[in-house]
């Protein structure tokens, strides 16, 4: 690419042999600013498309411990809730987990306990250092 004069947009050919406008075109004022280059549109909306997947994924990691949090306490109000609640996801989704259920209850107790099994994990939280990662 070749330096020109600013009162002019630097062009330089593209590969079906139109002309691009250079990323620097508009800052002088001789191109109207919305009339940009592609690459710089999509360099303007990556801060949005970055927030907006960082919150996607906090509201992710927030739906995943709230549904944990309900598991924990229809645990605690003990197995004839929990098995109400099976039923209802049976009638609810047609499906039969009766086999699921067999297997899981063949697990042995001190084995799952002993291995950190009986709870869910503690979350972990990334910490965003502010350096617009």
């Amino acid at each position: 690419m070749t330096i020109q004069n600013a009162s002019r947009p630097a062009t330089e050919p593209t590969v079906n042999g139109s002309q691009k406008t250079s990323l620097l075109a508009g800052f002088d004022g001789s191109e109207d600013a919305t009339k940009t280059a592609p690459a710089q549109e999509n360099l303007s909306r990556a801060p949005t498309a970055a927030r907006r997947q960082v919150q996607g994924r906090r509201d992710a990691a927030a739906a995943m411990l709230r549904r944990q949090r309900l598991v924990e306490r229809l645990h605690r109000l003990g197995p004839s809730p929990l098995g109400h609640f099976i039923r209802e996801v049976e009638k609810a989704t047609g499906a039969d987990v009766t086999a699921r259920l067999e297997r899981y209850a063949a697990l042995p107790a001190d084995f799952v306990r002993a291995n950190g099994g009986d709870k869910f994990p503690a979350p972990l939280w990334a910490i965003d250092g502010g350096r617009g990662r």
